[in-house]
C-alpha cells in the first residue's frame, strides 16, 4: 500500500500504518514524488500543513526527524508557494533550527488567566518588517 490511498486519512492512521507495517519505510520517499506531482499539476500558489509535528513523528529519531523537517522546508522553497505550518511549541523548543529555515513566526496563545482563557498572538520573527515587542489579545468570532 502507497501513501496515495492514505491521503484522505489522519495522521494518525498513517503512523498506526507505518507501526502495522501497511505502510514502507520507502513510501515516505515516493509521497515525496506524488506530492511534488501534485503541486505542479495543480500550479499550487499556497500550501497549508497541520501540523508539522505529526510529519515530524513518522520519524523515529530526533535526528531523522530534524532531517526530515529540513528536508521538506527545502521542497517548499522549490516550490516557490506561500506556506503556512502550525506546529506544536515542543517541536519548535526541540528543534529551534527551524526558525531559521522560515520567513516568519507567529506564535498563538490559548492560556488560563485567573478562571477565564484568553487568546493572544504573539509575532517572534518576521522577515523584512520591524516587529512589535508585545503580545495582542485576540479574539475569534463570526464577523
Amino acid at each position: 500500500m502507497t501513501l496515495r490511498r492514505w491521503r484522505e486519512e489522519s495522521w494518525r492512521q498513517i503512523q498506526e500504518g507505518f507501526r502495522q507495517g501497511k505502510i514502507r519505510e520507502d513510501d515516505k520517499f515516493r509521497a515525496k514524488d506524488e506530492l511534488q506531482e501534485l503541486i505542479d499539476e495543480c500550479k499550487v500558489i499556497r500550501l497549508a500543513v497541520d501540523s508539522l509535528t505529526s510529519f515530524s513523528l513518522l520519524y523515529k529519531t530526533i535526528l531523522e526527524r530534524k532531517e526530515a523537517n529540513l528536508t521538506f522546508f527545502n521542497l517548499m522553497r522549490k516550490w516557490k508557494c506561500t506556506s503556512l505550518l502550525t506546529v506544536n511549541d515542543d517541536l519548535l523548543t526541540n528543534s529551534p533550527e527551524l526558525g531559521f529555515e522560515t520567513d516568519g513566526i507567529i506564535m498563538l496563545y490559548h492560556v488560563k488567566r485567573k478562571e477565564k482563557r484568553v487568546r493572544a498572538l504573539e509575532i517572534l520573527k518576521m522577515k523584512g518588517i520591524k516587529i512589535p515587542e508585545e503580545t495582542f489579545p485576540l479574539k475569534i468570532d463570526n464577523k
